[in-house]
């Protein structure tokens, strides 16, 4: 089991959604078993919106979708109707209840992925678990996240505390569509020996054009090259 966490240190970039992608990349397209631990439940993200849903499959266990919910000890457990069963998504905001997860579950997914917003004491401990971190950035933001990227780098090569981390990565996310956008970000990653990730061109209805229709997730060209090249860092093959 390894654990993919992206990460961000505020809400409104994309985050959740990048998140959902590769999940459901993985699930859908390689046959991987995923699920998605939701660490910021209540806020604008992952479970946020699927909240009215999953009340109403809990009232009507006769609905037509019903075998899609699957509540366990989890108090919190629950599967997105719009990904289908194959990605499941938990709220769990607590480490120690993570590392119960990990211990009943772990036999039981083959990517467990993070959806983590700021560093706090508790994320921290989140993080040391993460065997690769994509840290969502954007170009306005990406000299505070190089901060952030060097920090985590630090800490790991001091070996002073166990990490697991293999890779990390920045996302470069919410990019402007212009003719000299790839340019400015090869100039930009030679520059801060930094690894960014294929960026994604922001436009709204990439990040919400989905369909699960025979088992089949269907996305922008732009985030299937992005769950392509992320897959490719975990060291799977692109199908």
């Amino acid at each position: 089991m390894k654990i993919i966490t992206f990460y961000s240190d505020k809400g409104g970039v994309g985050n959740s959604m990048l998140n959902i992608s590769v999940a459901a990349y993985l699930a859908y397209t390689l046959d991987k078993r995923t699920c998605i631990i939701d660490t910021v439940g209540g806020f604008r993200n992952i479970t946020w919106n699927r909240k009215d849903e999953v009340d109403k499959l809990k009232e009507n266990p006769d609905n037509e979708i019903s075998d899609y919910l699957n509540v366990s000890e989890y108090e919190n457990l629950l599967t997105d109707p719009l990904l289908g069963s194959r990605v499941h998504i938990y709220t769990i905001n607590v480490f120690e209840n993570f590392l119960e997860f990990l211990r009943d579950y772990k036999d039981s997914y083959d990517y467990v992925f993070l959806d983590l917003r700021g560093l706090s004491k508790e994320n921290f401990h989140f993080i040391m678990k993460s065997h690769y971190i994509f840290l969502v950035s954007s170009l306005d933001d990406l000299d505070k996240d190089k901060r952030t990227y060097n920090a985590f780098n630090f800490a790991v090569k001091k070996k002073t505390l166990k990490f697991n981390l293999e890779k990390i990565s920045i996302v470069v996310n919410h990019v402007p569509k212009t003719e000299d956008i790839d340019d400015k970000l090869n100039l930009l990653q030679k520059q801060r020996d930094i690894n960014i990730v294929e960026h994604i061109i922001y436009e709204r209805k990439s990040f919400s054009d989905y369909s699960t229709i025979n088992g089949l997730i269907d996305v922008s060209d732009e985030i299937k090259q992005f769950c392509g090249e992320v897959v490719e860092l975990i060291g799977e093959e692109v199908m």
